[in-house]
């Protein structure tokens, strides 16, 4: 506001602004908090909370918890996750499931390595012909207690890796939601989404409604026609069948076809198109 005052020794009168106090304020990056919102946009009084260190004024909540959940992928935190990886045959499942075994195993993390219905047998293999001892799944198998057993005798377990995932039971795939809750070992599964028939398989159906993260595999099987192959279709003596029992060990056309009770069954990649009109390729061998 404006006001009159004296200037000088004289009489004179002169004009002088009298400026109001101001608080000083400053500009600080916002952070997604529920003061930030309530407040005017950013704009904070002078406080201590200047005085700490740059990295924690500096780093958002969101930031700090992502930091957080992304160590304990790598042990170096206690929460553990449960991470589905699917995808159709020759989509890298087991070639994937390798090589996060090599990679943590070499850092001397004390794990497991689980499969089910291998084509090699009690093996992870791999289409590129890799492959790993493991211990077989079978039905009556207690995936917890073994997890228990082997972490009482190495003094811990760091993870799970568990291949051909489709093929286990829905009890079996609550434990391995068990190791992780209870134990605190990351769980990496690794299975087929669907069957010949274009329905889940029971298992895999419980790991989708369990896992923390559900990762659809990106390298992309082909159909015959150079489209994205989206089923796994069973052919009996060459042609595609859409009945039957689920699990039938076999592998795709590019393999020796296994026979069954005198018929020949292997399996072929399609996209949906080709496997709703029953075509496979030209080239299929029976």
């Amino acid at each position: 506001m404006w006001g009159l005052t004296r200037r000088g020794s004289g009489n004179r009168v002169g004009l002088r602004a009298r400026i109001p106090s101001v608080t000083r304020l400053e500009f600080r990056p916002r952070s997604v908090t529920a003061s930030t919102l309530a407040g005017p946009r950013g704009l904070r009084r002078r406080s201590s909370s200047l005085n700490r260190p740059i990295s924690n004024r500096w780093t958002t909540p969101w930031r700090r918890a992502t930091s957080h959940r992304q160590s304990s992928r790598y042990g170096l935190s206690s929460v553990a996750l449960l991470r589905f990886s699917f995808g159709t045959m020759g989509s890298g499942k087991s070639t994937l499931a390798l090589q996060i075994h090599h990679n943590l195993s070499r850092h001397h993390n004390k794990g497991l390595l689980l499969s089910k219905l291998d084509r090699e047998g009690a093996f992870v293999s791999s289409r590129l012909g890799l492959s790993e001892q493991a211990i077989q799944v079978h039905d009556d198998l207690d995936i917890f207690d073994l997890a228990r057993k082997f972490a009482k005798s190495n003094g811990a377990i760091s993870y799970i890796v568990a291949d051909e995932t489709q093929f286990y039971s829905p009890e079996q795939a609550d434990q391995l939601a068990l190791v992780v809750d209870e134990l605190g070992a990351d769980v990496y599964a690794f299975g087929l989404i669907t069957d010949f028939r274009g329905r889940l398989f029971p298992g895999t159906e419980r790991l989708l409604e369990l896992a923390d993260e559900r990762v659809q595999l990106h390298v992309e099987a082909r159909c015959w026609c150079g489209e994205r192959a989206t089923h796994n279709a069973r052919l009996v003596n060459g042609g595609i069948v859409y009945e039957g029992e689920t699990v039938i060990v076999g592998d795709t056309v590019d393999a020796p076809p296994a026979p069954l009770f005198g018929d020949v069954v292997s399996y072929e990649l399609l996209c949906r198109k080709h496997y709703r009109r029953g075509e496979t390729s030209p080239i299929s061998v029976p």
